[in-house]
């Protein structure tokens, strides 16, 4: 279907895995395949013959004791520095597999195949391959790119209509920070989306990816520009451990928050962050924060990567496909705060 490139990676965008598949070097490399459980389940017989190991679904996968567990089990499948790793599944294995990958006998390759809508358009996409402390998510890890990437919108068939809608909330990032003609896109064809229309989907992962991949080339390690991608992710992370709920779901909630701190400091209208609700809202995304304990999110916000001593990186848009890096102390957040919730 489609194939993209950003620095040395290639992403191919295929209707089938069976199409996907192609692109491995299967015969010259031993494999071992990362799981997920669910996708397992569903799928199983994309996988005879080959090595897998199964991963549980949830992001408590994602710790270094799991790590080391799964190291554990590629000591004894006999892996070597001349192997490698195929994670299969959501954004969770694909940082796994990433990050086992990268501190494994030093590094080996890696591709990854996503499953789910968010990891095609933005959690495989990018080389940040990390695991979770106890409360903080993300905290441990590095960049290293895989060698390539396979999605295959066939496994979106599997996939629970509340995680395609969880999804979408990254296309959405993308179209606020970088393209007003993916938001009337996603706007056009919402309905199209979540049906899964095959075309429609296609020209869906093609366009977001594509935004994250021409970001991650020019600032691969996130000295600026990439930065913009965390739109809607300073709270949205802090929401998603506090809460409990689904990555997308949090970050839908934090571009609402985003948008209207934005607001009360004079960089956003009101028009365009209600135009951003409505889309949020119309595809089944969580919009209302007046349930948000912001006192508590502080707490956790305090130990965001993107914190500066005193003063924290926000990411606002100034309107559909423009962005802003604000630095903002955490005594005007407080005070903001006040006024948005």
């Amino acid at each position: 279907m489609e194939k993209l490139n950003y620095l040395d990676v290639t992403i191919h965008i295929e209707s089938s895995y069976q199409n996907a598949v192609k692109w491995l070097d299967l015969e010259e490399r031993q494999t071992v395949f990362l799981v997920d459980d669910n996708v397992f389940t569903f799928w199983s017989h994309l996988f005879e013959n080959q090595k897998v190991i199964l991963i549980p679904s949830g992001e408590a996968q994602k710790s270094l004791s799991f790590a080391e567990v799964i190291i554990e089990q590629l000591i004894d499948h006999g892996l070597d520095r001349h192997s490698q790793l195929v994670g299969v599944g959501g954004g969770v294995v694909c940082d796994l597999t990433g990050f086992i990958a990268s501190v494994f006998m030093r590094g080996i390759r890696f591709t990854l195949v996503p499953t789910t809508l968010l990891s095609m358009t933005d959690a495989a996409i990018g080389g940040k391959n990390g695991v979770n402390t106890q409360q903080y998510k993300n905290m441990i890890g590095l960049i290293n790119q895989p060698w390539m990437i396979l999605c295959a919108t066939s496994f979106l068939s599997t996939l629970p209509k509340d995680e395609l809608i969880n999804g979408l909330a990254e296309s959405i990032k993308h179209a606020c920070i970088q393209s007003a003609a993916l938001f009337n896109f996603i706007e056009a064809n919402l309905t199209k989306i979540l049906s899964l229309e095959e075309e429609v989907i296609g020209e869906l992962i093609q366009k977001s990816a594509n935004i994250k991949c021409e970001i991650v080339e020019k600032d691969p390690t996130e000295k600026h520009l990439r930065k913009t991608l965390n739109y809607g992710h300073t709270f949205g992370h802090a929401i998603e451990k506090a809460y409990k709920i689904p990555h997308g779901k949090a970050i839908s909630l934090g571009m609402i928050i985003a948008n209207s701190i934005a607001c009360q400091r004079n960089q956003l209208t009101q028009q365009t962050s209600d135009k951003v609700c409505n889309l949020l809202s119309a595809a089944g995304l969580p919009v209302d924060i007046s349930v948000i304990d912001m006192e508590k999110l502080t707490r956790y916000v305090k130990k965001d990567k993107k914190k500066k001593g005193d003063t924290l990186d926000m990411i606002f848009i100034e309107e559909i496909g423009k962005i802003s890096i604000n630095s903002v102390s955490f005594e005007e957040l407080l005070a903001l705060e006040k006024e948005v919730i």
